[in-house]
Protein backbone atom coordinates (compact mmCIF):
# COMPACT_ATOMS: atom_id res chain seq x y z
CA UNK A 1 0.00 0.00 0.00
CA UNK A 2 1.27 3.68 -0.92
CA UNK A 3 0.52 6.61 1.29
CA UNK A 4 1.28 10.53 1.25
CA UNK A 5 2.82 12.74 3.43
CA UNK A 6 2.07 16.64 2.86
CA UNK A 7 4.03 18.17 5.57
CA UNK A 8 7.12 20.85 5.47
CA UNK A 9 7.89 19.57 8.62
CA UNK A 10 11.12 17.69 8.81
CA UNK A 11 10.84 16.65 12.55
CA UNK A 12 6.67 15.50 11.47
CA UNK A 13 7.75 14.01 8.58
CA UNK A 14 10.23 11.44 9.73
CA UNK A 15 8.21 10.51 12.43
CA UNK A 16 5.04 9.77 10.31
CA UNK A 17 7.22 8.00 7.67
CA UNK A 18 8.62 5.46 10.48
CA UNK A 19 4.88 4.57 11.55
CA UNK A 20 4.24 4.07 7.89
CA UNK A 21 6.84 2.05 7.08
CA UNK A 22 6.91 -0.03 10.13
CA UNK A 23 2.98 -0.71 9.17
CA UNK A 24 4.12 -1.95 5.42
CA UNK A 25 3.19 1.48 3.56
CA UNK A 26 5.47 2.61 0.95
CA UNK A 27 5.75 6.52 1.81
CA UNK A 28 5.80 9.40 -0.55
CA UNK A 29 6.34 12.75 0.87
CA UNK A 30 5.45 16.31 -0.86
CA UNK A 31 6.81 19.49 1.17
CA UNK A 32 4.43 21.50 -1.07
CA UNK A 33 0.35 21.23 -1.47
CA UNK A 34 0.15 22.23 -5.30
CA UNK A 35 2.59 19.43 -6.23
CA UNK A 36 1.13 16.88 -3.86
CA UNK A 37 -2.29 18.04 -5.67
CA UNK A 38 -0.88 17.75 -9.24
CA UNK A 39 0.60 14.02 -8.47
CA UNK A 40 -2.41 12.71 -6.34
CA UNK A 41 -4.40 11.16 -9.47
CA UNK A 42 -0.77 9.21 -10.57
CA UNK A 43 0.33 7.91 -6.96
CA UNK A 44 -3.08 6.69 -6.26
CA UNK A 45 -2.45 6.74 -2.49
CA UNK A 46 -4.33 4.67 0.18
CA UNK A 47 -3.21 6.54 2.50
CA UNK A 48 -2.97 10.37 2.81
CA UNK A 49 -1.86 12.54 5.93
CA UNK A 50 -1.93 16.47 5.35
CA UNK A 51 -0.50 18.63 8.32
CA UNK A 52 -3.17 21.57 9.08
CA UNK A 53 -0.21 23.54 10.67
CA UNK A 54 1.46 24.74 7.29
CA UNK A 55 -2.24 24.02 5.56
CA UNK A 56 -4.97 25.50 8.04
CA UNK A 57 -7.09 26.33 5.22
CA UNK A 58 -6.35 24.54 2.57
CA UNK A 59 -6.62 20.50 4.04
CA UNK A 60 -10.01 20.91 3.41
CA UNK A 61 -9.95 21.32 -0.27
CA UNK A 62 -7.06 18.36 -0.47
CA UNK A 63 -9.70 16.54 1.03
CA UNK A 64 -12.71 17.58 -1.53
CA UNK A 65 -10.42 16.49 -4.28
CA UNK A 66 -9.50 13.39 -2.87
CA UNK A 67 -13.03 12.33 -2.12
CA UNK A 68 -14.42 13.37 -5.74
CA UNK A 69 -12.04 10.21 -6.66
CA UNK A 70 -9.54 11.82 -8.92
CA UNK A 71 -6.66 9.42 -6.55
CA UNK A 72 -8.65 6.77 -6.46
CA UNK A 73 -11.45 4.63 -3.98
CA UNK A 74 -12.04 4.98 -0.51
CA UNK A 75 -8.61 6.77 0.66
CA UNK A 76 -7.82 6.76 4.01
CA UNK A 77 -7.45 10.50 5.51
CA UNK A 78 -5.60 11.85 8.21
CA UNK A 79 -4.92 15.01 9.53
CA UNK A 80 -1.89 16.18 11.53
CA UNK A 81 -3.66 18.45 13.51
CA UNK A 82 -1.69 19.45 17.21
CA UNK A 83 -3.83 22.61 17.68
CA UNK A 84 -6.76 22.91 19.36
CA UNK A 85 -9.91 22.79 17.11
CA UNK A 86 -12.88 25.05 17.51
CA UNK A 87 -16.48 23.27 17.28
CA UNK A 88 -16.89 24.50 13.57
CA UNK A 89 -13.68 22.87 13.01
CA UNK A 90 -14.52 19.55 14.72
CA UNK A 91 -17.41 19.70 12.93
CA UNK A 92 -15.77 20.13 9.61
CA UNK A 93 -13.15 17.50 10.01
CA UNK A 94 -16.31 14.99 10.91
CA UNK A 95 -18.34 16.07 8.23
CA UNK A 96 -15.35 15.57 5.44
CA UNK A 97 -15.10 12.19 7.33
CA UNK A 98 -11.49 12.49 8.03
CA UNK A 99 -10.22 8.93 9.51
CA UNK A 100 -8.46 9.98 12.21
CA UNK A 101 -7.04 13.61 13.85
CA UNK A 102 -3.17 12.91 15.05
CA UNK A 103 -2.82 15.23 17.48
CA UNK A 104 0.63 15.05 18.52
CA UNK A 105 3.25 12.20 17.54
CA UNK A 106 3.29 10.21 20.28
CA UNK A 107 3.90 5.86 20.84
CA UNK A 108 -0.19 6.06 22.36
CA UNK A 109 -1.48 8.18 19.48
CA UNK A 110 0.24 5.93 16.41
CA UNK A 111 -0.92 3.03 18.42
CA UNK A 112 -4.60 4.55 17.81
CA UNK A 113 -3.78 5.65 14.38
CA UNK A 114 -2.87 2.40 13.46
CA UNK A 115 -5.25 0.26 15.12
CA UNK A 116 -8.47 2.92 12.93
CA UNK A 117 -6.77 2.61 9.58
CA UNK A 118 -6.32 -1.20 10.34
CA UNK A 119 -9.79 -0.62 10.81
CA UNK A 120 -10.76 1.02 8.37
CA UNK A 121 -9.23 -1.20 5.71
CA UNK A 122 -10.37 -4.22 6.71
CA UNK A 123 -13.58 -2.38 6.23
CA UNK A 124 -13.73 -1.32 3.05
CA UNK A 125 -11.28 -3.87 1.48
CA UNK A 126 -14.46 -4.97 -0.27
CA UNK A 127 -16.30 -2.18 -0.76
CA UNK A 128 -17.83 -1.61 -4.24
CA UNK A 129 -17.92 1.69 -5.46
CA UNK A 130 -21.28 3.22 -4.61
CA UNK A 131 -23.60 4.82 -7.15
CA UNK A 132 -23.18 8.49 -7.57
CA UNK A 133 -26.39 9.92 -5.86
CA UNK A 134 -29.38 11.52 -8.22
CA UNK A 135 -28.27 14.77 -9.81
CA UNK A 136 -30.29 17.66 -8.22
CA UNK A 137 -32.54 19.26 -10.79
CA UNK A 138 -32.12 23.08 -9.07
CA UNK A 139 -28.74 25.12 -7.96
CA UNK A 140 -29.60 26.50 -4.53
CA UNK A 141 -29.35 30.29 -3.56
CA UNK A 142 -26.38 31.68 -2.62
CA UNK A 143 -27.37 31.83 0.89
CA UNK A 144 -28.33 28.63 1.01
CA UNK A 145 -24.94 27.18 -0.61
CA UNK A 146 -23.64 24.16 1.79
CA UNK A 147 -20.02 25.75 2.83
CA UNK A 148 -18.06 22.18 1.94
CA UNK A 149 -18.21 20.93 -1.67
CA UNK A 150 -21.23 19.01 -2.59
CA UNK A 151 -20.39 16.77 -5.83
CA UNK A 152 -23.82 15.29 -5.92
CA UNK A 153 -25.54 18.35 -7.47
CA UNK A 154 -24.82 19.90 -11.18
CA UNK A 155 -22.66 22.83 -11.90
CA UNK A 156 -20.86 22.65 -8.39
CA UNK A 157 -17.65 21.42 -6.54
CA UNK A 158 -14.25 22.69 -5.05
CA UNK A 159 -11.62 24.64 -6.81
CA UNK A 160 -8.00 26.16 -5.90
CA UNK A 161 -5.68 28.41 -7.94
CA UNK A 162 -2.87 30.93 -6.76
CA UNK A 163 -3.53 33.99 -6.26
CA UNK A 164 -1.92 35.92 -9.73
CA UNK A 165 0.04 38.78 -7.72
CA UNK A 166 0.22 37.73 -4.00
CA UNK A 167 0.66 33.95 -5.21
CA UNK A 168 -1.25 32.76 -1.77
CA UNK A 169 -3.85 29.68 -2.09
CA UNK A 170 -7.13 31.15 -2.89
CA UNK A 171 -9.81 28.11 -2.69
CA UNK A 172 -13.09 27.51 -1.53
CA UNK A 173 -16.40 26.12 -3.87
CA UNK A 174 -18.11 26.57 -7.47
CA UNK A 175 -21.70 26.81 -8.71
CA UNK A 176 -23.31 27.50 -11.82
CA UNK A 177 -20.92 26.24 -13.54
CA UNK A 178 -21.92 25.69 -17.40
CA UNK A 179 -19.53 25.16 -19.47
CA UNK A 180 -18.19 28.78 -19.71
CA UNK A 181 -18.93 30.33 -16.79
CA UNK A 182 -18.64 29.76 -13.41
CA UNK A 183 -19.53 31.56 -9.99
CA UNK A 184 -16.46 31.34 -7.19
CA UNK A 185 -17.37 31.37 -3.26
CA UNK A 186 -13.89 31.64 -1.64
CA UNK A 187 -14.42 29.75 1.91
CA UNK A 188 -12.44 31.80 3.95
CA UNK A 189 -11.73 35.45 4.49
CA UNK A 190 -9.18 36.89 3.06
CA UNK A 191 -7.12 40.17 2.27
CA UNK A 192 -6.27 39.53 -1.32
CA UNK A 193 -7.76 41.87 -3.60
CA UNK A 194 -9.31 40.95 -6.86
CA UNK A 195 -9.02 42.84 -10.13
CA UNK A 196 -11.45 43.17 -13.02
CA UNK A 197 -10.20 41.19 -16.04
CA UNK A 198 -7.75 39.43 -14.49
CA UNK A 199 -6.44 36.27 -16.05
CA UNK A 200 -5.77 33.31 -14.03
CA UNK A 201 -3.68 30.66 -15.72
CA UNK A 202 -3.84 27.64 -12.99
CA UNK A 203 -7.22 27.06 -11.86
CA UNK A 204 -7.79 23.77 -10.88
CA UNK A 205 -11.51 22.55 -10.36
CA UNK A 206 -13.36 18.99 -10.22
CA UNK A 207 -15.92 18.86 -12.34
CA UNK A 208 -17.68 14.78 -12.95
CA UNK A 209 -15.00 13.37 -9.98
CA UNK A 210 -12.34 14.57 -12.61
CA UNK A 211 -9.88 17.41 -12.06
CA UNK A 212 -9.97 19.97 -14.68
CA UNK A 213 -7.20 22.48 -15.15
CA UNK A 214 -7.74 25.89 -17.16
CA UNK A 215 -7.53 29.71 -17.60
CA UNK A 216 -9.87 31.84 -16.55
CA UNK A 217 -10.45 35.87 -16.48
CA UNK A 218 -12.18 37.79 -13.37
CA UNK A 219 -15.78 38.82 -14.98
CA UNK A 220 -17.34 39.95 -11.61
CA UNK A 221 -16.72 40.70 -8.39
CA UNK A 222 -19.36 40.39 -6.20
CA UNK A 223 -20.17 40.61 -1.94
CA UNK A 224 -23.16 39.14 -1.24
CA UNK A 225 -24.20 38.20 2.70
CA UNK A 226 -20.58 39.05 3.74
CA UNK A 227 -19.34 36.67 1.14
CA UNK A 228 -16.88 37.45 -1.99
CA UNK A 229 -17.59 35.80 -5.00
CA UNK A 230 -16.16 35.96 -8.00
CA UNK A 231 -17.41 35.57 -11.60
CA UNK A 232 -15.00 33.58 -13.93
CA UNK A 233 -15.18 32.70 -17.75
CA UNK A 234 -13.08 30.08 -18.99
CA UNK A 235 -10.53 31.68 -21.11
Amino acid sequence: MKALIVCEDTNVINNLDDFLNSNGFDVIVYKWFLKALDNIEEIKPDCVIISAVEYPRHWKTLVQFLKSGIGGDKIAVVLYNPIENSKEEENKISYLDVVYNLKDLTTSSFKELSSTLSDYFDKNQSVSIEPKNEVAEEIPQVENLVQDNNQSIKGTGCFIFNHPFTKRFITGNYFDYNGKTLTCKIDYDTDDDFELNTFISDFSYIFENQRKTCGVRINNILNVNNEKLLLMEVA
